[in-house]
């Protein structure tokens, strides 16, 4: 596990691609696991509706590895959903753990709904490293290595 950690974090670092996972249903599984229960935690951190839940836990992971699948499928990888998936759920589940969970404890669940402005753009910042992650994924180059 500890193993899969790293390379998540080497993904996000720019150091690895998706590339570098196993092509693992059981993969995608486990970090579709972990994305849900770093989930939870925001979850259980904050004031949500049960609708704002459902959504969170049901529609928000499945447009997201839908979306993936239509991405893949338009840059001709569908060979590597399985990695792709994995290196954003898994790199998804560990930015929220150290960034977004931090951010929320330190601003209060009241303000979490409205964050200042300076949160606003970390929050940016991450969906932009999201977005990186899936560009890698679908490069046809090998990433480099440092």
């Amino acid at each position: 596990m500890q193993q899969f950690l790293k390379v998540f974090l080497d993904i996000v670092l720019w150091r690895r691609g998706p590339q570098d996972l196993p092509n693992s249903g059981l993969l995608v599984v486990l970090t579709l696991v972990a994305y849900e229960l770093v989930n939870l935690v925001q979850i259980a951190l904050m004031e949500v509706s049960i609708a704002e839940l459902l959504l969170y836990l049901v529609v928000d992971p499945l447009m997201l590895m839908g979306g993936l699948w239509l991405v893949m499928m338009l840059f001709g990888r569908r060979d590597r959903w399985a990695q792709t998936v994995s290196a954003v759920l898994g790199c998804t589940a560990l930015l929220a753990l150290v960034v977004s969970v931090p951010m929320v404890l330190l601003v209060g669940p009241r303000m979490a709904g409205n964050p200042p402005a300076a949160l606003q753009l970390l929050a940016l910042g991450l969906v932009i490293a999201f977005i990186l992650v899936v560009a890698a994924s679908s490069s046809s180059r090998p990433t480099r290595t440092c």
